[in-house]
């Protein structure tokens, strides 16, 4: 049968079967009613609710598309055994309201969901019910039928019919019997055939009667074709009325179901009466529907009557108003003119004072020609520089006092700009209120209030403006007067500015021989002291070979002949002369050394020791009784043995108060962290992920190698994204597998293991590093392993570091001892020559020099060393950091605020972070192009552009690498905001970078900053 699977023919039957199936169903649901039962092809709907027509419509015969076309032929099958369950559902609720005596369905609620099995089971049963009821009435049905009357005589040549082929409606029914059912009113306008013999003795008392049927009518009845048009008619006029009134129609659903199952067919006589009931319910739904709208629209009307009467009141009152307005203009109209005329009235005193202005400038002149050649007439070299000074300080003074002037006086007109703009503000506020008067109808109060409000708000206005006009005349009169001393001190301002820039110059000349020698003297003291270290090796390699010559040699490898033996003679003598030279330079200073401790002995100062005792007594004697004072913590450490206590009397120079107090805290450190248990912890997978660093390979000791890759670390991203306490966890938790690797290579070697190989590889260090709060973690980090794992670091290799490696160094310093600054080697460009001096190449990846990979060839052996990465935002679970700010600054409106930093050499940071309350804000870097003077923002070198930061939703931080010295000024700028004033917290950090490392990164080979 697979074959057919698919079929156009076998679709096409089953299609047809499904619209027959649908139509006796719905025939079915004519006389008993809708059934609500789950759907047995779709559970989560009522199978009687199901559109049929869409399903047909979409599971078709689609001759392009097989699969769909087999998917659509398994689904028709469903549909069939769906349909056929819900014709025995529907069945079975007929014959049980056939067996209840119920005319009407009673509205049921939806059924269970029911299997096949039970519902044919649930079938039989009431067939079988309704059998035995028919049983129990078929005497009564017996004894009606000798009831019936006989018939009349058929006319002549009409042909006999069989008395079993009778309509139903033409026999009358039987009298109600108990215990059977009446017959449904639609049943009877359909054809039955009814057995009308009576028992063998009654039959000739009975005749045959035979009538005209819907069986044997050539053509249906042309009044109940019309009546059916009409009823269709009525149909949709009562469904658009549904519609249009957005209320349900069941009509509607109805109308489609027996439209897409019959057609245009004549309909019978139950399906008539079920179009009747639904069409029934719609017009019940829409009596209610009007009635409700009836309720509502009569408050309406009464409400509608009361707001004309209130509206014709409320347009009395604006005229009114209006007429109020238009008197208020004309007054405001005469006080303009007479403020225009007051206007004129100033503008001609300003003309005047122009034109004395005039005349004082001409005496000016005049003066100023008269000072010329007084002071052509003064000799005096010191007292005319102390007049340029004193004339200088005027200036400036003056000046200062100009600036401030123009200042209030730009503060002025914003100001007065600001009251021309409320001013028009107002007015078009008023002209708003008249277009509004038609919304006026419920807000009268309000706008009286409004109006009120407006109009003491023109009054202050007309008086600060008045104020305002006063004001700016005083300002114009007082500048004015300024003008003219300004006039009168630039003349001495040229002559002082040409002194000055002539000392300028020559200052400028006597600071760049300055720069010159500073920068000659700096080569020369950095090649002295390489000639001092060149000189030192030199004295060291000669001591060593006088000291130490290769005697187990044969002469003739010693000798390196040039070919002259009188020449080689002469300097195998030189260099036996300088080794006698040497030898007694060393012999000079062992006397004076005897002859010390000659005279210490004989005083009696010195004791015989052993040599085998030399070292070993002191270090026993400190060891056993640190261990002594130890000894209640010793049962909680994990391996208190003798090279264990040792680091911690080395890391504190063998005091023993010292060290104990530094174990005694590193066991609460313990306990409060529980690092026994440490190593089973899992970090955030965050963590894992993004973490750089990792453990790889050993050193030529057998000491496992750290690596740190600092360049692709996400520091923010860590902190947004995992807490800091589970950073450092995770730090400990590397501590820990450390130690416990180099617990594994000393039993794998035989030989004590207790230090670690580190190498830092800073490429793609930046000022994204620099972040506080990172650098703050950092030195976290740090300072709990200088606490709680001393002397575990042997050496530290920094490879690849950048310029900005010095200031980095410079801010992490602070966190580490001494002696671990000692252990810090700075590699130059032979970085991967040095390390291959400690690590063999079979234990060094192929990133860092050596011949390391991994499994799958992979260069920089990433299953080994994590090297992190830019962590996504979906990782984060917080926007900022908790940040303490160490000023806050109120910013007022429509003005600014700057900071100032002297920067006094190059390579210098700037780190700022700053969060604003309620808006944001303007910032931006300038550099000072005068010293000792307040610049505007347009006046200094704008070096980071001024833009605004929505920093009252997250802090703003960031780093600048200032490239030259000078003042640099941070500037939080309001000005664009004339209503709001501005709080704003922030921290500003010069960082200085060290100079030791800055000067050694320069050198080549290994160097270590102090």
């Amino acid at each position: 049968m697979a074959h057919l699977l698919g079929s156009q023919a076998c679709m096409d039957s089953l299609r047809k079967d499904l619209t027959d199936l649908q139509g006796t169903i719905v025939d079915v649901f004519s006389r008993a009613g809708p059934v609500r039962f789950p759907s047995w092809k779709f559970p989560d709907r009522v199978a009687c609710d199901l559109d049929m027509v869409a399903l047909l419509e979409h599971y078709d015969h689609v001759p392009g598309d097989p699969e769909f076309t087999q998917l659509s032929h398994a689904v028709l099958l469903e549909l069939v055994i769906d349909r056929l369950l819900l014709l025995l559902q529907s069945c079975a609720s007929y014959l049980e309201n056939l067996s209840l005596e119920q005319m009407m369905p009673p509205t049921r609620a939806p059924g269970p969901c029911m299997s096949v099995g039970l519902t044919v089971r649930r079938f039989w049963s009431n067939l079988l019910r309704l059998g035995m009821l028919y049983q129990q009435a078929a005497p009564q049905k017996r004894a009606n039928q000798g009831e019936i009357p006989i018939a009349k005589p058929t006319a002549k040549g009409e042909p006999s019919r069989s008395p079993e082929c009778m309509t139903a409606k033409f026999i009358k029914p039987p009298s109600p019997v108990p215990g059977l059912p009446l017959i449904c009113p639609g049943l009877q306008s359909i054809p039955v055939r009814v057995s009308i013999r009576g028992p063998p003795g009654t039959s000739e008392k009975t005749k045959s009667v035979y009538s005209q049927t819907i069986e044997t009518a050539l053509v249906p009845c042309d009044a109940c074709t019309s009546v059916q048009g009409s009823l269709w008619e009525v149909g949709k006029v009562v469904i658009s009325l549904c519609q249009s009134q957005n209320l349900p129609s069941s009509l509607g659903q109805f109308q489609k179901l027996v439209q897409d199952s019959m057609g245009l067919k004549p309909l019978p006589a139950a399906t008539m009466s079920h179009w009747a009931a639904e069409q029934s319910k719609d017009l019940t739904r829409l009596n209610k529907h009007v009635g409700a709208l009836t309720q509502l629209v009569g408050p309406l009307r009464a409400q509608l009557e009361d707001a004309e009467g209130q509206k014709d009141e409320l347009r009395k009152q604006v005229d009114k108003l209006e007429q109020a307005l238009q008197q208020e203009k004309g007054e405001r109209q005469r006080q303009a003119e007479e403020a225009e005329r007051s206007l004129a009235k100033c503008e001609h005193d300003r003309q005047q004072l122009l034109t004395e202005t005039c005349d004082l400038k001409t005496k000016v002149a005049t003066l100023e020609g008269d000072l010329k050649q007084q002071q052509k007439s003064m000799q005096a070299t010191v007292a005319k520089a102390q007049q340029l000074e004193e004339e200088g300080e005027r200036r400036a003074a003056a000046e200062r006092q100009v600036q401030q002037l123009e200042e209030q006086v730009q503060l002025l007109a914003g100001r007065l700009d600001g009251a021309g703009q409320q001013i028009r503000w107002a007015s078009t506020e008023l002209d708003k209120e008249k277009a509004r008067v038609d919304s006026m109808v419920r807000h009268q109060e309000s706008l009286q209030a409004k109006q009120r409000t407006l109009l003491q708000q023109l009054d202050s206005l007309d008086q600060e403006r008045e104020e305002l006009r006063g004001s700016l005349d005083e300002a114009e009169a007082r500048r004015a007067e300024l003008e003219e001393q300004l006039q009168s001190l630039q003349n001495d301002r040229e002559q002082g500015q040409c002194q000055i820039q002539a000392q300028q110059e020559l200052l400028h000349s006597l600071h760049q021989e300055k720069q010159d020698l500073e920068q000659v003297t700096t080569d020369l003291q950095l090649t002295i002291s390489e000639l001092h270290l060149e000189l030192e090796d030199l004295k060291e390699r000669e001591r060593l070979l006088v000291t130490f010559p290769d005697l187990h040699q044969h002469m003739e490898a010693q000798i390196q002949s040039s070919g002259n033996v009188t020449h080689d003679m002469e300097k195998q003598v030189q260099a036996n002369d300088i080794r006698i030279q040497v030898l007694q330079e060393d012999n000079r200073r062992l006397q004076s050394m005897l002859t010390k401790i000659r005279e210490v002995a004989q005083q009696g100062g010195l004791k015989m020791i052993p040599q085998g005792q030399l070292w070993s007594l002191p270090y026993k004697d400190t060891q056993g009784e640190f261990r002594e004072n130890v000894q209640d913590v010793l049962p909680t450490l994990p391996n208190p043995d003798d090279y264990f206590l040792l680091r911690w009397l080395r890391a504190r120079s063998f005091d023993l108060q010292k060290s104990e107090a530094m174990l005694r805290k590193h066991v609460e450190f313990r306990k409060q962290k529980d690092i026994d248990n440490i190593i089973s912890w899992q970090p955030p997978e965050v963590i894992q992920q993004y973490l750089s660093g990792g453990r790889c390979g050993y050193d030529l000791d057998g000491c496992p190698v750290w690596y740190d890759i600092i360049g692709p670390l996400d520091a923010k991203g860590l902190l947004f994204s995992a807490s800091k306490q589970d950073l450092l966890r995770t730090k400990m938790r590397d501590c820990e597998l450390l130690l416990q690797e180099c617990a594994h290579q000393t039993t794998k070697l035989g030989k004590k293991i207790e230090t670690i190989t580190m190498i830092y590889d800073c490429e793609g260090l930046g000022l994204k590093h620099l972040w506080k709060p990172a650098v703050e973690a950092y030195g976290e980090f740090l300072s709990m392993f200088e606490e709680n794992y001393p002397e575990t670091l042997k050496r530290l290799f920094v490879v690849k570091a950048p310029k900005l490696f010095p200031v980095a160094y410079n801010l992490i310093k602070p966190f580490l001892s001494e002696d671990t600054r000692k252990k810090i080697m700075v590699l130059g460009a032979n970085w991967k020559e040095v390390l291959l001096k400690h690590i063999s190449p079979e234990q060094l990846p192929v990133e860092y020099g050596g011949t390391m990979t991994d499994p799958d060839g992979n260069p920089k052996c990433k299953s080994k060393i994590n090297y992190g990465g830019d962590i996504p935002k979906q990782y984060y679970v917080r926007d900022q950091v908790k940040q303490q700010y160490e000023h806050s600054v109120q910013i007022s409106r429509a003005s600014s605020h700057q900071v100032e930093y002297e920067i006094l050499f190059p390579g210098c940071v700037l780190r700022w972070q700053f969060m604003s309350e309620g808006s944001d804000v303007g910032f931006g870097i300038f550099l000072k192009t005068k010293i000792g003077e307040r610049q505007r923002a347009g006046e200094m070198t704008e070096v980071l552009p001024s833009q605004r930061y929505n920093s009252h939703m997250v802090p703003e931080d960031g780093t600048l690498t200032c490239s030259e010295p000078g003042i640099y000024v941070l500037r939080f700028d309001n000005t664009y905001s004339f209503i709001h004033a501005k709080k704003v917290s922030f921290t500003v950090e010069v960082l200085l970078p060290d100079k030791a490392a800055e000067e050694k990164m320069n050198q080549q080979g290994a160097v270590t900053p102090k």
